[in-house]
C-alpha cells in the first residue's frame, strides 16, 4: 500500500507506486498553477496603492497628495500636525492636475492618540453645525424671521438624540 504525503489518499495493488506518482504530479500541477496565477482583483474595486500595515502598529496611516495644485501646502500641514513620512515607501502617481502634471501620493502615519483626538475635534465642530441646523440658526441673517416648528428632529448615525 502507498500513501500520498500531501492528502493521505491510499493506493493498493501492483500499480500502487505508479498511481501514487501520477497522483503526486496532479498535486504539483495544481500548486504550480495556483502559484503562477496572481490573486484576482475585480476591475473597478478599491485597490491599495501602498503597503500600509494591516495589523495594529499604534499608528493611523494615510496617503497625502503632493504637488496638488488645489492644496499645495497639504504635506507641510501634515508635517505640522504630527504626521511622519513612512520610510522606504514609494511615491505613486495618484492623479493629475488640470494642467496634466502628476499628483503623487505620500504615505504618512501619525500616532493613533493624535489621530483620535483630531477626530473628536472634527466631530465637535460637526455637532455645532448640527445644533445650528436643528435650531434653525444655520447661516441666519439679521432680521431673518425664520419659522422653526417644535417637534422636528434630525438624526444620523452620530447623533446624540434619536
Amino acid at each position: 500500500m502507498e500513501t500520498c504525503e500531501i492528502c493521505g489518499k491510499e493506493f493498493e495493488g501492483e500499480n500502487a507506486k505508479a498511481q501514487l506518482r501520477g497522483h503526486m504530479m496532479s498535486h504539483r500541477e495544481s500548486r504550480e498553477e495556483k502559484e503562477a496565477k496572481p490573486d484576482r482583483v475585480p476591475f473597478g474595486s478599491r485597490e491599495r496603492k501602498f503597503d500600509a500595515p494591516v495589523e495594529d502598529d499604534g499608528f493611523h496611516h494615510h496617503v497625502f497628495n503632493d504637488n496638488w495644485r488645489h492644496d499645495p501646502n497639504r504635506i507641510h500641514r501634515a508635517d505640522r500636525a504630527g504626521y511622519i513620512r513612512v520610510e522606504d515607501s514609494e511615491m505613486h502617481v495618484v492623479g493629475t492636475n488640470d494642467d496634466g502634471s502628476p499628483i503623487k501620493g505620500v504615505h504618512m502615519k501619525i500616532p493613533k492618540e493624535y489621530y483620535e483626538a483630531d477626530q473628536k475635534l472634527k466631530q465637535k465642530e460637526l455637532d455645532a453645525v448640527d445644533k445650528a441646523i436643528k435650531g434653525g440658526k444655520l447661516e441666519e441673517g439679521q432680521n431673518d424671521n425664520r419659522y422653526v416648528p417644535d417637534g422636528i428632529k434630525v438624526w444620523g448615525s452620530n447623533s446624540e438624540n434619536r
